[in-house]
């Protein structure tokens, strides 16, 4: 069998077809031409049929009169093989226009393909051109601000950029700005002395990077801050804390838990300690299955004798991820209808109680914690505005909802309110920018 432009038929048939003589050319043009007139609608399949069926077969009985031997040498063709050539003519046909309407299909689609190609890659570039000018007008509000050369119109596009850039865009900032200025944006802000450079630089550090530094501050610091340690290391994820320590080994050239071991003391460097090495721990499931037995646990170590089981808790506390201590005390107040910070403020649990009081708060109800450090801070005539600055920047778009409505529930404020209060511009000459950083804080809420 050949196949011959997609359709397969015995050899003999093609090599008669071959040796045809004028009179068979005449029928092929015959059969051509009554095959482009049905193919453009002139007429129908069943007329066309019907007159090549007509005009190229010979009687039967003329067939048998005659001597095949000496028809070939006379160019005489058997009607059968008229049959023969008019049906391979035919179907050769119509596979040559198959497989020109099948290329033509596929160019098109691919020619559609091309111009769509063309089409998406222009609007990707039409967007990334537009996302371009729009980081480099960033760009250029920051440098201005912080280069002290901005006007007013610039100190309001800038609080515009610090409050409504997601973490995303505000890296591409940094990296754009470097590319443009040859200056890092962030060791930029950090050398300025003004609230507005302490809002930018939290805002567009690296998250990890943002808690190393204020880690190593609040360590190193003219007074040691351990409330900042505390509530870094215990309301970020085991990953989160992991990356951290890598930072903060890459940054200071030292390990977290050596400079925790060296500036703190006591049963708070256990429980901080014990927290650090949870992040060895980290997995993608929580157990609630062992959360319950480690719940029992924790019952027996501080609820059956009359001391504390220091070395249990510590045990279980660096064994166990953040996400799993979350489950373990949600357990515990399942199994005994309270929670396990609320035992821990009987007399007996002492100087390690109270630190596991305030660290397991921290871990269980982190807004709580924040909302309650606002108040602190507000009775003992702290600086407020720091804190606020540090709440809403660290927990933007994590827990600040929940804090506002403990704080709001705690004392008859709202955040909004304390800010106004406490960053509000009450001169002209306002270098600090206190109002700026006021509007960039409410903005996050």
């Amino acid at each position: 069998m050949w196949n011959f432009f997609g359709c397969r038929f015995p050899a003999c048939i093609l090599v008669d077809i071959l040796s045809y003589s004028l009179t068979n050319e005449a029928i092929l043009f015959c059969i051509v031409v009554v095959m482009l007139a049905m193919l453009t609608g002139m007429v129908s399949m069943d007329e066309a049929m019907s007159f090549l069926l007509k005009h190229t077969l010979v009687g039967e009985s003329e067939v048998l009169s005659k001597d095949y031997s000496s028809n070939w040498m006379l160019g005489y063709v058997p009607p059968t093989y008229n049959i023969y050539f008019f049906l391979c003519t035919f179907f050769s046909f119509l596979g040559v226009v198959f497989h020109f309407s099948l290329y033509k299909m596929v160019f098109l689609q691919a020619f559609v393909n091309i111009q769509a190609m063309q089409g998406c890659h222009s609007s990707v570039m039409e967007t990334s051109s537009n996302l371009t000018k729009k980081y480099e007008a960033d760009c250029f509000y920051l440098h201005s601000c912080f280069s002290g050369k901005a006007t007013s119109s610039d100190l309001r596009k800038v609080v515009e950029i610090l409050s409504y850039r997601n973490s995303d865009e505000l890296k591409l900032i940094v990296q754009s700005f470097h590319v443009l200025y040859n200056q890092d944006l962030c060791d930029l802000t950090s050398r300025k002395s003004c609230l507005l450079s302490k809002v930018a630089n939290l805002r567009m550090n690296d998250h990890c990077l943002r808690d190393a530094n204020m880690i190593n501050q609040a360590l190193f610091g003219t007074n040691l801050d351990a409330n900042i340690v505390m509530e870094i290391i215990c309301t970020r994820s085991s990953s989160e804390l992991k990356v951290i320590k890598q930072t903060y080994y890459n940054n200071y050239n030292s390990h977290l838990e050596q400079h925790i071991s060296v500036k703190t003391n006591g049963s708070f460097q256990e429980v901080l300690l014990a927290f650090l090495n949870s992040a060895k721990h980290e997995i993608g499931r929580t157990n609630t299955s062992m959360a319950m037995c480690d719940a029992k646990t924790l019952y027996e170590a501080i609820g059956s004798g009359k001391s504390v089981d220091k070395t249990t808790i510590i045990s279980l506390i660096s064994q166990r991820n953040t996400n799993q201590l979350k489950i373990i005390l949600q357990s515990y107040k399942q199994l005994y209808g309270h929670d396990f910070i609320k035992f821990l403020k009987i007399d007996k649990c002492g100087e390690f109680g109270r630190h596991l009081r305030t660290v397991m708060r921290c871990v269980q109800y982190p807004e709580k914690h924040f909302a309650k450090q606002l108040r602190l801070t507000m009775k003992d005539g702290g600086d407020v505005g720091e804190v606020l600055i540090r709440t809403v920047i660290t927990r933007a778009d994590i827990d600040i909802k929940c804090i506002k409505r403990v704080f709001a529930e705690k004392t008859g404020w709202s955040l909004e309110s304390l800010i106004m209060k406490e960053l509000c511009c009450n001169t002209r000459n306002d270098c600090d920018h206190k109002g700026l950083v006021g509007d960039v804080l409410i903005a996050l809420l």
